[in-house]
């Protein structure tokens, strides 16, 4: 893994979403540390892997198709995250979406960041 191409990933990331962006984390599933972010919400890791777990678990369970490309947290503070299971790692993105056009996100942002992070694992 090259983390050096991760941190340059988050820095397209923070021009492309401007002040949309929040906060966001590249972490490791099997130790819930993060090990690229901006604004790192660490405590925050452990949770969004349980959360991960248990809706893979209770999909397989109802055999029900499961999770896609990512999921959508939606926040009490009008914030909300996207999160991207990655095989052994998750990489979450929070933004305000009143300052993010969600189109954007979601058909521009996300194919991005998963092509930045499968060639960082190559190199």
């Amino acid at each position: 893994m090259n983390v050096e191409k991760l941190n340059e990933s988050i820095e397209v990331l923070k021009k492309d979403l401007g002040e949309g962006l929040v906060s966001t984390d590249i972490w490791s599933v099997d130790t819930s540390l993060p090990i690229a972010s901006y604004n790192s919400k660490p405590e925050s890791c452990a949770v969004k892997n349980k959360i991960t777990d248990t809706m893979y678990d209770s999909f397989k369970n109802i055999n029900h198709p499961g999770i896609g490309r990512y999921y959508i947290l939606d926040y009490a503070d009008l914030t909300m995250e996207i999160v991207i299971p990655l095989g052994k790692y998750q990489w979450g993105i929070q933004v305000n979406p009143a300052k993010v056009a969600l189109g954007l996100l979601l058909n521009i942002v996300v194919p991005r960041v998963i092509d930045s992070f499968e060639q960082a694992m190559v190199e």
